[in-house]
């Protein structure tokens, strides 16, 4: 019987979650854009170095996106797996309700 785990020939598998926020309408914080995005990779205790390099690499790119699309596009090109998608609705009806948009994704480092 074979068994593979998350860690194999040196390489580690490195999950990172693309969270969107869609505003049903626009802020007085975010007028000019209703799509708020960012990348979790949960919590790291301590942080190693190339976590913060990427991290800080990735979170740049990801805020001038415009979509959730375009995010995985983006790590998608920067050799990143998709995993899966979640969306649920949040703050009730009207100017405060927003979806959240996660888009799971998986790399060997």
């Amino acid at each position: 019987m074979v068994t593979l785990s998350a860690v194999s020939f040196g390489q580690k598998l490195v999950y990172c979650e693309i969270v969107g926020r869609e505003w049903a309408g626009s802020t007085v914080q975010n007028p000019e854009r209703k799509m708020v995005m960012y990348l979790d990779f949960g919590q790291i205790e301590p942080i190693p170095e190339f976590y913060q390099n990427y991290k800080f690499q990735y979170d740049k790119k990801i805020s001038t996106l415009e979509s959730m699309v375009d995010a995985l596009n983006y790590m998608t090109s920067e050799g990143w797996e998709f995993v899966s998608s979640n969306v649920y609705q949040k703050g009730g009806q009207g100017l405060f309700a927003f979806s959240v948009y996660k888009y799971l994704m998986v790399k060997k480092f």
